[in-house]
């Protein structure tokens, strides 16, 4: 017996003696067609997911943003001020298992008003980095970048971060540390082993979706749509809680991108149905390209 789980005007997904099979109803994407990809041709999605702000991507940053800006993204402004101390005390101790110690995060936290929901945590309640899970990514993203470094159990700027946090660099670092948090960080920690290809290359893809839709809220549902129908393979059963763990939490959220519809309890609410709109903040640091495909 065959069960019909999912069907878009271009894709239905069946399970048929448990096994999910895929049936392409209409194949009109190709590489010529834009179809349902957001207005996107699949040549320039793939571009999108392996240099996301290339001079070929359909988005790309702003050319002039101002530190001002830099410093109203919650998780940024986490990681100077993380990086301003380093660069005060020239290194700090780790504990044996390279996590921050507990002195260290006090002071981070003492010294930064970050509110609960870009902590993960009620900043009162914060005593060690496993205590909030953003801080844990702010210390690896730095590393990963390489604008620190551990050498003796110690945490110390590298060079190239010495010369980053000059404030005529600013975004330089941020999109260093962005890059990074999305590209390399976010997929060891927060893509389960074994996951579709594309879901790890596909945040980038996410966000121009949501760039697109996102000036009203709507549901995860409504996004999982179009990456179905862009790439049917990344169906599973819990593709949504991976896309607001993976995407919303640990990057969207904390960025200050998009922000969840209010009086939305999201212990409650079915993550399918999580609803979000994007913030005016993201505009402040990224556009979208008028691609040849989209011209009238």
């Amino acid at each position: 017996m065959e069960y019909l789980i999912f069907n878009c005007p271009f894709v239905e997904i069946i399970l048929s003696h448990n096994t999910l099979k895929v049936t392409q109803i209409v194949n009109d994407y190709g590489s010529e067609k834009a179809g349902e990809f957001g207005g996107l041709t699949d040549g320039r999605i793939q571009k999108l997911m392996y240099s996301a702000f290339g001079d070929e991507s359909p988005m790309a940053y702003k050319p002039f943003v101002t530190n001002a800006t830099l410093q109203r993204i919650p998780f940024f402004r986490l990681v100077q001020n993380f990086l301003e101390i380093l660069h005060a005390s020239s290194g700090i101790r780790l504990n044996k298992d390279k996590t921050l110690t507990t002195d260290s995060v006090l002071q981070l936290v003492k010294n930064a008003s970050f509110p609960s929901s870009v902590l993960g945590a009620n900043p009162k309640s914060i005593q060690e980095e496993s205590d909030s899970e953003v801080l844990e990514a702010m210390r690896e993203c730095t590393v990963l970048s390489g604008v620190t470094v551990v050498y003796n159990h110690s945490l110390m700027l590298s060079d190239e971060g010495k010369e980053l946090l000059l404030p005529e660099n600013c975004f330089q670092l941020f999109q260093r540390i962005f890059r990074t948090h999305y590209r390399v960080y976010n997929f060891d920690k927060t893509v389960p082993p074994g996951a579709d290809p594309f879901f790890k290359m596909a945040f980038p893809f996410f966000l121009y979706l949501v760039a697109i839709f996102g000036s009203k809220y709507r549901p995860i549902k409504f996004y999982l749509t179009h990456l179905l129908n862009a790439y049917p393979g990344m169906y599973s059963p819990t593709l949504a809680y991976r896309v607001k763990t993976s995407f919303i939490d640990a990057l969207l959220k904390i960025y200050g991108f998009i922000e969840p519809l209010p009086k939305q309890d999201p212990l409650r609410v079915e993550d399918e149905d999580y609803a979000f709109r994007t913030t005016d903040l993201l505009f402040d640091v990224i556009k979208l390209r008028k691609l040849p495909e989209q011209l009238n």
